[in-house]
């Protein structure tokens, strides 16, 4: 709103849209420091921040990184901390620390029930925990994918089904787990065209991915671009038939999410959180582990197809586009400074 005057510090090289360079204070060192140097350097810099302009809150947007910074921070002077989490780390330091940040911290956003869950197990008081969805920008909508960026990544014949995957290619994302799956999707369905797997990311399992699908025959029919421009993402998002992920640890399914907002259903395992953002049969498929015969299913029923795209599209629009998500922070924000 016009009254709000938020102050954020950001590592030098991270960017922002124009219209918040004026919010923004950019802290030295440039970003990639791990949590032991930013300890040393964050208090002094929201320090800084606070005298010169005497926030009414202080907000940790990592429980890691700047979490400890800003809880000294908080206490020291006197001010309200909210701390937000996506989903905790498995290492014992790491859940050490979010441990402390959460329990000290006047309120938690969890962007999931499954991430309060986790948090409550860690001994953080669940009446302090705020549950807000994560949500989309109102430009992530089901359309069509130019034939230029259909043909740039060579997604196959006109009319292929695309099947995506977003991500970094980490263990935890399970790529070459994706990649089996994608094999006997194709070792069982031989229609034409035939389908492609494209999976959006980088990251070190990505040479590994490429040479699974050249040991299992199906290289001409994967695509692992990389990191890709986000109008060029949004286009592959519409081009796509179905989102995979075989990953079982998220905060909130960003991917998943973006996908669904673009009339995309999401195949995934029947685990928490995505069974809070996939309604089963209506915007997806949630799966206990044969997912390459749901696959075949669902590229074998155009009508199916239809469906499970617009129950998609609906759910987005009804519960997690960003409006929901300013209101519930909101929310929070003025209950910890009230």
């Amino acid at each position: 709103s016009a009254g709000d005057d938020p102050h954020i510090l950001l590592a030098h090289g991270k960017p922002v849209p124009p219209e918040l360079e004026k919010h923004v204070e950019r802290i030295r060192p440039a970003k990639g420091l791990r949590w032991p140097v930013m300890l040393g350097i964050m208090p002094y810099w929201i320090g800084r921040c606070v005298r010169a302009h005497w926030p009414d809150l202080i907000r940790a947007h990592s429980l890691r990184f700047t979490g400890l910074p800003a809880l000294i921070a908080a206490r020291r002077h006197g001010l309200p901390m909210v701390a937000h989490l996506h989903h905790l780390d498995p290492d014992p330091l790491n859940l050490l620390i979010e441990r402390t940040v959460m329990r000290g911290a006047d309120l938690v956003v969890a962007d999931s029930e499954a991430s309060k869950r986790q948090a409550v197990a860690l001994g953080v008081p669940a009446e302090r925990i705020r549950v807000v969805y994560c949500g989309v920008p109102d430009a992530y909508t089901p359309g069509r994918c130019p034939k230029a960026v259909w043909d740039r990544y060579g997604l196959g014949e006109p009319g292929a089904f695309v099947i995506l995957s977003v991500g970094p290619m980490i263990p935890r994302k399970d790529p070459l787990g994706t990649i089996r799956v994608f094999a006997r999707v194709l070792h069982r369905d031989q229609s034409r065209p035939r389908p492609t797997l494209l999976w959006i990311g980088d990251g070190p399992l990505r040479h590994d991915a490429q040479r699974l699908a050249g040991s299992l025959g199906i290289a001409d029919a994967v695509r692992l671009p990389g990191y890709v421009p986000e109008e060029d993402k949004l286009s592959l998002y519409r081009a796509a038939r179905a989102y995979l992920t075989l990953s079982r640890l998220e905060g909130f399914p960003l991917g998943a999410l973006e996908a669904m907002a673009c009339g995309v259903p999401v195949v995934a395992y029947r685990v928490p959180p995505f069974t809070e953002l996939v309604e089963e049969e209506v915007s997806g498929l949630l799966v206990p582990n044969d997912f390459a015969s749901r696959l075949v299913q669902l590229i074998g029923s155009v009508g199916w197809q239809k469906l499970l795209s617009q129950g998609a599209a609906v759910r987005v629009d009804r519960y997690f586009r960003l409006r929901h998500v300013v209101e519930g922070v909101r929310e929070v924000y003025e209950e910890a400074v009230g």
